[in-house]
């Protein structure tokens, strides 16, 4: 089956980023720390046998986001506004109907590996849905097959967790694997781990 891997996050050039970290670095900072991240995301996510789709948030326009397109061969595309939930299911649901396995990811957890993506991606062979749930309860990755990415569909949520995407599966029937834990970038503690 051909797989997608769709990678979330704000464009650094266009709009504030990390905003939660705010108090504790100052902008330049800020956008320093989104770009590197999202350039080790890229070079990660370019050792996978995958097709690779950069969301950005408000426009994938800019002189940044182009370099990353070129040196590491990923497409970008504007990514669509609204609730987390919407961004998710419009990713996926937009996603040329011949990848049947659907990966998405955030773009501030700099220790995944291109490892738990193609683990996600084999797991997806058996479950319809991977998580992969990060250290504050919410997730770092969510990978679907098929169809089952319906489950956010008018979901209407900014804050999904790991257990939301639990329910959602046990609700509709779907089976699914979880990931091992690991550490987004959001607030000051958590930039002890890089």
């Amino acid at each position: 089956m051909k797989s997608i891997v769709h990678i979330l996050s704000k464009n650094p050039d266009m709009c504030e980023c990390k905003t939660r970290l705010k108090s504790f670095l100052s902008d330049e900072e800020r956008v320093y720390l989104s770009k590197t991240m999202l350039r080790m995301m890229c070079s990660e996510i370019n050792k996978i046998n995958a097709y690779k789709l950069l969301h950005l948030y408000p426009s994938n326009q800019g002189v940044f986001s182009k370099k990353l397109s070129n040196r590491f061969n990923i497409n970008t595309t504007r990514q669509t506004s609204g609730y987390l939930s919407d961004k998710i299911f419009s990713a996926f649901e937009n996603t040329e109907k011949s990848y049947k396995k659907r990966i998405l990811i955030g773009s501030d957890i700099p220790s995944l590996s291109k490892h738990d993506i193609e683990d996600s991606i084999h797991y997806l062979d058996s479950c319809d849905v991977v998580i992969g749930p990060s250290q504050d309860g919410g997730f770092y990755l969510v990978g679907t097959k098929n169809d089952s990415h319906h489950i956010f569909k008018n979901l209407k949520l900014d804050k999904i967790t790991k257990d939301n995407i639990v329910k959602l599966c046990c609700k509709e029937k779907l089976n699914f694997k979880i990931l091992r834990v690991l550490r987004d970038i959001d607030v000051p503690e958590d930039l002890l781990v890089l």
